[in-house]
């Protein structure tokens, strides 16, 4: 349980940098395109990247903070239906959501590094000025998609052991303490 526990905070730390990484994205997106409509309303002058540029972050955006979003419960629910639901069919939902999940972000995941790796080996470029290798941009999906897919799979794991009661396994991948054994009550919910 201790390698659950590891890897929790693993990917708690990787959302927690993912979503700085789309915060600081939404920012330069924000400066990008504000200074080219200024730039071009005053002095008829454009950034002519800044397009290709604010697609590159939009896609850093989605794909670095969508983990983030599963931790923090604000992915994959609709809270009308969910909030009425309780006890073991809640916890059955939340596995058949898990699985299902999973495996199209893998499905995803697979296609994605195919894509890249197909960009890689043909050496494919933006058709702008900048000439941007593809793949660069285009591994921000391959990268956010595993850092999900790892998220959905402690979930999952976190939503079976919760179905069958193990409380105490449950609650030492969640603390941060160190596991000393006792049996600690953490509630109904377990947050991922």
């Amino acid at each position: 349980m201790k390698i659950l526990k590891m890897t929790n905070e693993i990917i708690g730390k990787l959302a927690l940098i993912g979503a700085l990484l789309a915060g600081v994205g939404v920012i330069c997106m924000m400066i990008l395109v504000g200074l080219d409509v200024v730039l071009r309303n005053l002095m008829n002058i454009s950034i002519m990247i800044s397009d290709e540029i604010s697609g590159y972050l939009l896609v850093a955006f989605i794909f670095f903070g969508v983990t983030f979003a599963m931790r923090t419960g604000a992915l994959l629910r609709i809270d009308f239906i969910y909030s009425k639901m309780r006890g073991y069919f809640k916890h059955i939902v939340d596995i058949i959501l898990y699985v299902v999940t999973l495996a199209y972000t893998l499905i995803l995941l697979k296609y994605s590094f195919i894509f890249v790796q197909n960009s890689f080996n043909f050496k494919t470029t933006s058709n702008s000025m900048l000439r941007v290798p593809m793949w660069i941009p285009q591994s921000v999906i391959v990268i956010g998609l595993f850092v999900l897919a790892l998220q959905i799979s402690i979930s999952l794991i976190a939503s079976i052991l919760t179905l069958f009661k193990e409380d105490n396994v449950l609650q030492s991948i969640l603390s941060n303490e160190e596991d000393d054994g006792e049996d600690q009550d953490f509630g109904e919910e377990a947050v991922f």
